[in-house]
């Protein structure tokens, strides 16, 4: 299974800062929804493979914490 990062990267109003996104480890990610239900901007869909969307994706973590595979990480885009 290998997760699906969608739309361009938006870089915020500051360009001299790094923005974070959730990542997926396929290895790891059994697209149980979890992070799904947990991301407060729906930036995470789960059918048959774990989508997230990088626009939407605000970097809180809130996936990770919630994630009881540790499947998730956070990457600097």
């Amino acid at each position: 299974m290998r997760p699906v990062i969608m739309g361009p990267v938006a870089t915020g109003p500051s360009e001299s800062r790094p923005r974070m996104v959730a990542v997926a480890a396929p290895q790891l990610c059994k697209s149980c929804g979890v992070c799904e239900d947990s991301c407060p901007v729906g930036a995470i869909v789960v059918e048959d493979t774990l989508n997230i969307d990088r626009q939407k994706c605000d970097g809180c973590g809130e996936c990770l914490e919630a994630c009881p595979l540790d499947a998730l990480s956070m990457c600097e885009v």
